[in-house]
């Protein structure tokens, strides 16, 4: 008989965990979002579709040098975007890593140029863009809008310029100025 109310008060216990688990769910991604304005954006482009958990990446031994060159580049970016990376990160990283970004030419759809890394972390941090993203976000400070002091920041900066949802990349992978614009 022990045995009986023993098992019911396991089995009640774990429907209790259960239901805070399912209650947490909502509260958890509000904080997602909160804290990944990108996820946030609910952006339309495919590189927004899905979301890399860094923890969950795994290198099997004796992996090949392209899948030992996307784990180090997820571990890399990581820290740059919390739990989520977007796969446009991804993107976003190997043309930092080219030094050359293709950047939407405003007033002209559907043309890009491809723009030196400095210029385009230059851009951004001229000072009407910063005030304009400043307004926009004013709980960011200057580390958290993405501004560079140096061209060996560049990289970080304008992964946390994308982090943000300043700048983001459509479906062909072409920069978009967002509220910098």
């Amino acid at each position: 008989m022990n045995r009986r109310a023993k098992n019911r008060s396991a089995r009640a216990a774990r429907l209790a965990r259960q239901q805070r688990a399912r209650a947490n769910r909502p509260l958890r991604q509000e904080q997602d979002q909160l804290t990944h304005p990108l996820l946030a954006m609910e952006l339309p482009f495919s590189g927004y579709l899905a979301w890399i958990r860094p923890e969950t990446v795994t290198l099997e031994e004796g992996a090949s040098e392209e899948a030992r060159a996307l784990y180090e580049r997820v571990q890399r970016l990581g820290p740059l975007y919390g739990r989520r990376i977007p796969v446009a990160a991804l993107y976003l990283d190997s043309y930092i890593q080219q030094g050359q970004l293709p950047v939407a030419v405003p007033d002209q759809p559907g043309h890009a140029a491809l723009v030196p890394l400095a210029e385009l972390v230059a851009t951004t941090a001229d000072a009407g863009m910063v005030a304009a993203y400043r307004a926009a976000h004013p709980d960011l400070s200057d580390d958290e809008l993405g501004l560079a002091a140096d061209e060996e920041e560049a990289g970080a900066s304008v992964h946390l310029l994308h982090h943000h949802g300043a700048l983001v990349l459509d479906d062909d992978n072409v920069i978009l100025l967002s509220d910098l614009v």
